[in-house]
């Protein structure tokens, strides 16, 4: 009798031990922009910043940070991202967009940079 509750025990035990973990899936990644989405600058330029949280990130997957202008250098991407804006020296508004993403996600911030103040000729 006593071989036959043990031999019970061990096949309850067994289909336990093999019954399976329910699948569970992983957070998905969050990217929220928490900066304004346009951003003004004077003709002078200067540093930008532009911070955003990402949550449930995943170990293979980097932000990514694209600029269609040139006069926006020096990117930086940590906790937020920083850039410097060049001079303006046209006497013309200029703009540009910066598209930050994350495996599928996607957020723009668009850059607006004052035009070159004209020089006014001195009466004689």
């Amino acid at each position: 009798m006593r071989k036959f509750l043990t031999m019970c025990l061990l096949l309850v035990a067994s289909f336990v031990a093999c019954e399976k973990t329910p699948n569970v899936e992983a957070p998905k990644p969050e990217l929220k922009l928490l900066s304004n989405p346009v951003m003004l600058f004077d003709e002078q330029g200067g540093d930008g910043e532009i911070r955003y949280e990402l949550k449930n990130s995943v170990a293979d997957v980097k932000l990514g940070v694209e600029v269609n202008a040139e006069w926006v250098s020096d990117v930086v991407v940590a906790e937020s991202i920083k850039f410097v804006v060049a001079a303006n020296d046209v006497e013309s508004v200029r703009t540009a967009q910066v598209v930050v993403s994350y495996d599928k996600l996607t957020f723009t911030v668009e850059l607006r940079q004052a035009a070159k103040k004209a020089v006014e000729p001195e009466d004689p």
